[in-house]
């Protein structure tokens, strides 16, 4: 799914969930995580592909028990198809998906091993 929210900063957290009013236009790309393994994930980033810093966790302190999941939005200008998403578990693993395509909505499945788009 995708909207269009008013955003400044076009980082990765959808601050206009929060009520905070921004100038600039972004748009938001809204994606399922779903824990196929056995540790709950504490956190997950996104950035447009190629940006250095992760900025917030979207999941906003709610952990994805395993088993469950969660829907994450990130913002972008318009033109930002790719991203960086890394998924982040309670062992301490860490798995990062580069260059991904979020334009029309995505799933990502994700377990500690590694994780895919669908």
């Amino acid at each position: 799914m995708e909207r269009t929210a008013r955003m400044g900063g076009l980082g990765t957290l959808f601050r206009h969930r929060r009520g905070e009013a921004d100038t600039a236009a972004a748009t938001v790309r809204q994606v399922t995580v779903v824990n196929l393994g056995t540790t709950a994930v504490v956190a997950v980033h996104a950035r447009p592909f190629g940006a250095r810093e992760w900025g917030v966790d979207l999941l906003c302190g709610r952990n994805l028990q395993p088993g469950g999941s969660g829907e994450v939005a990130a913002a972008g200008d318009a033109a930002t198809r790719r991203w960086d998403v890394s998924v982040v578990y309670r062992s301490g693993a860490v798995n990062v998906l580069r260059g991904i395509d979020l334009a029309g909505g995505r799933h990502i499945a994700v377990t500690e091993a590694g994780a895919r788009t669908c």
